[in-house]
């Protein structure tokens, strides 16, 4: 919008009590426009070789962020650095003494300004849009020192703001931290309950009461009443396949039809819809077969053993091995197991310039299961119960994140002011 424009609107504006009208809009009266090179000029920081990097204490701080420690600094406490080239638009706040690369630019001076406001404020703005050069992207600092932005003339305002986007930050850390705990949690389970090494306390004994023991098998130690199985005895195993993308009449139908991508970008285990779908007459002419409710879907193709349960009737590519359990597997049980193996399926493809598993090496991979579709039920709801967690969590760190970008945009621009003591 043309900056005459910007200044008719703002006029407009401008009997909104404690509001002005100034060039880039309507902003509080007590808050300025400045350049960042007047409030937070930024320079470039030192060299450092790696092999002259020295073990210390002092975090070294790159492009993309701390990434190794030396021994002594270049920049008092407190620092910030964005990435100069390289990464671009990353704002690190580091509360100690540190190196500053070369691949960074830090503020040399805060002018007026609270440390930890500049901060946020860096990441409101965005500082991957002064990027220049077509080779490897470079931030271009005399453009950044020529941005104008509004901030607030009091120091305890800034010191406001930045409390409470700072107290948002915990929380969003806090969230991520008892997420990577849960999950770190989730995995001990299922590398112990899908082996057998722990079992859940209503299968440790047998009916007389006694102590359930181990055998040995070529697979390790397994329960007694655990079995080694070959995958093609618990399950009617499937490949896919394309219909020709010249035929207009084979694609976009109302049948599913599932590419790794679709499995890849999935959250959770269950799918349900497909970028892609297929007509009637893509299905017959080609080697994609419906699958039904319940299938586990695996990737078989470059991307090996990522996995889904089919929620709807659905068809797969080629790059798929799809089960159809019978009745001696549970299909969530099976579903985690296969998720468990996955290193397994990719050492199998070791020695192949395309990584692929074939239907064969499929069929006849050994695992062990329960004997009872029963313990197989209850060890699959317990890591259900697990996932069901772990994905309520991820969806509050969402809603978080995404609270404090309106928060930002809220706080950093004053349409919302925060009351000072």
């Amino acid at each position: 919008m043309p900056t005459s424009k910007i200044w008719a609107l703002g006029a407009e504006m401008a009997t909104q009590t404690g509001y002005k009208a100034s060039e880039l809009g309507m902003i509080p009266q007590d808050w300025e426009i400045r350049r960042i090179g007047d409030f937070a000029p930024l320079q470039r920081g030192f060299d450092l070789p790696n092999s002259e990097i020295q073990s210390g204490d002092y975090p070294v701080v790159y492009s993309n962020g701390i990434g190794n420690y030396h021994n002594c600094y270049t920049v008092k406490s407190p620092c910030i650095a964005t990435g100069r080239s390289g990464t671009l638009g990353k704002v690190h706040y580091v509360e100690q003494d540190c190196w500053v690369h070369n691949t960074s630019l830090w503020v040399t001076k805060f002018d007026n300004c609270e440390p930890k406001f500049i901060y946020f404020l860096f990441q409101k703005i965005g500082f991957e849009r002064f990027a220049s050069g077509s080779g490897v992207p470079t931030l271009n600092r005399n453009d950044a020192h020529e941005f104008k932005i509004a901030l607030p003339k009091s120091t305890a305002e800034q010191t406001a703001i930045a409390t409470v986007l700072s107290d948002t930050d915990a929380l969003i850390s806090s969230l991520q931290t008892l997420i990577a705990k849960k999950q770190a949690i989730k995995l001990s389970a299922m590398q112990n309950l899908l082996s057998g090494k722990i079992r859940l306390p209503e299968f440790t004994q047998r009916p007389d009461g006694s102590s359930k023991t181990t055998r040995q098998t070529e697979l390790g130690c397994v329960p007694e009443d655990w079995e080694v199985v070959e995958l093609e005895k618990v399950a009617e195993i499937k490949s896919g396949g394309t219909p020709s993308t010249n035929r207009s009449e084979f694609w976009n139908g109302h049948i599913l039809w599932c590419t790794p991508t679709d499995i890849t970008s999935l959250s959770g285990k269950y799918l349900s819809d497909t970028n892609r779908k297929i007509t009637e007459m893509g299905l017959n002419n080609s080697a994609a077969e419906l699958l039904p409710i319940g299938s586990v879907l695996m990737t078989s193709r470059a991307t090996i053993g990522e996995c889904a349960i089919a929620k709807r009737p659905m068809t797969t590519n080629q790059g798929f091995k799809n089960f159809i359990c019978n009745r001696t597997v549970n299909n969530e049980f099976l579903y985690y197991l296969l998720s468990s193996q996955k290193d397994k399926f990719i050492e199998l493809c070791n020695g192949s310039t395309f990584l692929e598993i074939s239907t064969t090496q499929v069929r006849k991979f050994k695992i062990t299961i329960p004997k009872s579709t029963t313990e197989q039920t209850s060890i699959a709801q317990l890591l259900s119960n697990m996932d069901a967690e772990i994905e309520a969590l991820g969806c509050r760190l969402k809603k978080t994140q995404a609270l404090k970008q309106g928060m930002m945009q809220a706080l950093l621009t004053g349409k919302i002011r925060l009351p000072l003591e």
